[in-house]
Protein backbone atom coordinates (compact mmCIF):
# COMPACT_ATOMS: atom_id res chain seq x y z
CA UNK A 1 0.00 0.00 0.00
CA UNK A 2 2.93 2.20 1.10
CA UNK A 3 3.98 1.73 -2.53
CA UNK A 4 1.18 2.81 -4.38
CA UNK A 5 0.84 5.76 -2.46
CA UNK A 6 4.58 6.66 -3.26
CA UNK A 7 4.30 5.95 -6.81
CA UNK A 8 1.12 8.34 -6.93
CA UNK A 9 3.24 11.17 -5.05
CA UNK A 10 6.32 10.30 -7.69
CA UNK A 11 3.60 10.53 -10.51
CA UNK A 12 2.24 13.98 -8.94
CA UNK A 13 5.24 15.73 -8.81
CA UNK A 14 6.17 14.79 -12.11
CA UNK A 15 3.01 15.99 -13.28
CA UNK A 16 3.94 19.44 -11.50
CA UNK A 17 7.12 19.55 -12.72
CA UNK A 18 6.42 19.70 -16.38
CA UNK A 19 7.20 16.25 -17.16
CA UNK A 20 3.97 13.58 -18.94
CA UNK A 21 3.12 10.40 -19.84
CA UNK A 22 2.03 9.74 -23.74
CA UNK A 23 -2.02 11.15 -24.44
CA UNK A 24 -4.72 8.86 -25.12
CA UNK A 25 -4.01 10.36 -28.92
CA UNK A 26 -0.74 9.60 -29.26
CA UNK A 27 -1.52 6.22 -28.26
CA UNK A 28 -4.26 5.84 -30.91
CA UNK A 29 -2.35 6.97 -33.48
CA UNK A 30 0.54 4.13 -32.69
CA UNK A 31 -2.24 1.59 -32.57
CA UNK A 32 -2.89 2.68 -36.15
CA UNK A 33 0.29 2.58 -37.86
CA UNK A 34 1.05 -0.79 -36.42
CA UNK A 35 -2.56 -1.79 -37.22
CA UNK A 36 -1.75 -0.60 -40.99
CA UNK A 37 2.21 -2.00 -40.74
CA UNK A 38 0.11 -5.26 -39.77
CA UNK A 39 -2.30 -5.28 -42.88
CA UNK A 40 0.25 -4.45 -45.41
CA UNK A 41 2.54 -7.87 -43.80
CA UNK A 42 -0.46 -10.00 -43.69
CA UNK A 43 -1.78 -9.18 -47.71
CA UNK A 44 1.92 -9.18 -48.48
CA UNK A 45 2.19 -12.89 -47.57
CA UNK A 46 -0.68 -13.81 -48.82
CA UNK A 47 0.66 -13.47 -52.61
CA UNK A 48 4.02 -14.94 -51.93
CA UNK A 49 2.02 -17.87 -51.02
CA UNK A 50 0.07 -18.16 -53.61
CA UNK A 51 2.91 -17.64 -55.94
CA UNK A 52 4.79 -20.72 -54.17
CA UNK A 53 1.42 -22.70 -54.39
CA UNK A 54 1.59 -22.24 -58.03
CA UNK A 55 5.71 -22.77 -58.47
CA UNK A 56 5.38 -26.13 -56.43
CA UNK A 57 2.74 -27.24 -58.92
CA UNK A 58 4.92 -26.35 -61.76
CA UNK A 59 7.69 -28.14 -60.19
CA UNK A 60 5.46 -31.13 -59.31
CA UNK A 61 4.59 -31.25 -62.64
CA UNK A 62 7.48 -31.47 -64.19
CA UNK A 63 8.92 -34.24 -61.93
CA UNK A 64 5.80 -36.57 -63.42
CA UNK A 65 7.30 -35.84 -66.89
CA UNK A 66 10.72 -36.37 -66.20
CA UNK A 67 9.31 -39.72 -65.07
CA UNK A 68 7.45 -40.41 -67.85
CA UNK A 69 10.49 -39.75 -70.02
CA UNK A 70 12.34 -41.89 -67.84
CA UNK A 71 9.52 -44.42 -68.43
CA UNK A 72 9.70 -44.24 -71.98
CA UNK A 73 13.58 -44.00 -72.32
CA UNK A 74 13.49 -47.37 -69.95
CA UNK A 75 10.79 -49.14 -71.93
CA UNK A 76 11.53 -47.44 -75.37
CA UNK A 77 7.49 -47.41 -75.98
CA UNK A 78 4.98 -44.25 -74.25
CA UNK A 79 2.99 -47.28 -73.12
CA UNK A 80 1.64 -44.15 -70.58
CA UNK A 81 -0.86 -42.96 -73.65
CA UNK A 82 -4.09 -43.53 -71.33
CA UNK A 83 -6.85 -41.27 -71.08
CA UNK A 84 -6.92 -42.29 -67.17
CA UNK A 85 -4.16 -40.13 -65.77
CA UNK A 86 -4.34 -41.68 -62.45
CA UNK A 87 -3.67 -44.67 -63.91
CA UNK A 88 -0.93 -43.54 -65.82
CA UNK A 89 0.92 -41.84 -62.87
CA UNK A 90 0.15 -45.24 -61.11
CA UNK A 91 2.07 -47.07 -63.50
CA UNK A 92 5.01 -44.59 -63.24
CA UNK A 93 4.85 -45.14 -59.48
CA UNK A 94 4.79 -48.99 -59.50
CA UNK A 95 7.33 -49.23 -62.14
CA UNK A 96 9.50 -46.96 -59.69
CA UNK A 97 10.18 -44.04 -61.70
CA UNK A 98 8.06 -41.92 -59.50
CA UNK A 99 8.54 -42.13 -55.30
CA UNK A 100 5.17 -40.32 -55.04
CA UNK A 101 2.29 -39.71 -56.72
CA UNK A 102 1.87 -35.77 -56.28
CA UNK A 103 -1.27 -34.08 -55.73
CA UNK A 104 -2.25 -31.34 -57.97
CA UNK A 105 -5.05 -28.58 -57.23
CA UNK A 106 -5.93 -28.50 -61.07
CA UNK A 107 -7.00 -31.31 -63.59
CA UNK A 108 -4.38 -33.11 -64.76
CA UNK A 109 -4.59 -34.38 -68.37
CA UNK A 110 -1.86 -36.70 -69.91
CA UNK A 111 -1.55 -34.96 -73.79
CA UNK A 112 -0.24 -38.36 -75.91
CA UNK A 113 0.17 -36.17 -79.18
CA UNK A 114 3.57 -34.44 -77.02
CA UNK A 115 3.67 -37.48 -74.07
CA UNK A 116 3.44 -35.14 -71.25
CA UNK A 117 1.21 -34.45 -68.63
CA UNK A 118 -0.25 -31.09 -68.46
CA UNK A 119 -2.20 -29.00 -65.43
CA UNK A 120 -3.58 -25.63 -64.98
CA UNK A 121 -1.94 -24.60 -61.98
Amino acid sequence: MLQLQNRARSLREARENGESGFTLIELLIVIVVLGILASIVVFGVGTFRADATKRACESNLKTVNVAQSAYIASNATPALSTTDTGVAMGQLKTAKYIEEVPTFTGTVTFDATSGKFTTTC
